[in-house]
């Protein structure tokens, strides 16, 4: 019984901290950083990969206390690669985000 009560709460722990890591952005502010920056931002860190890449997805997120646009580009080439473009920082990633 004990064990199962242990393992209970460190479910919840974890449910919890994914929770706390990735809160989805409210719908009524305004992002600090609109939609068309973000494509310009994402499309820059881009360039170096000489890959004609399109847009497939666009989800705006609030990731601790920062608001992030989390990208999804995809190529005529069959690759995919997600840009996190935040007020502060650009991030490449060809395997997606975990939170």
């Amino acid at each position: 019984m004990k064990t199962r009560i242990t393992i209970a709460l460190l479910l919840l722990m974890a449910a919890g901290i994914g929770y706390a890591r990735y809160i989805r952005w409210h719908e009524n502010i305004k992002p600090p950083i609109s939609l068309a920056e973000a494509l310009a931002k994402a499309a820059d860190a881009l360039k170096p990969r000489h890959v004609d890449y399109y847009c497939l997805s666009a989800t705006v997120a609030q990731s601790f206390s920062q608001c992030d646009w989390e990208l999804h580009f995809a190529a005529t080439n069959q690759t995919e690669i997600w840009v996190s473009v935040g007020t502060d920082k650009v991030r490449v990633s060809e395997l997606g985000f975990d939170y």
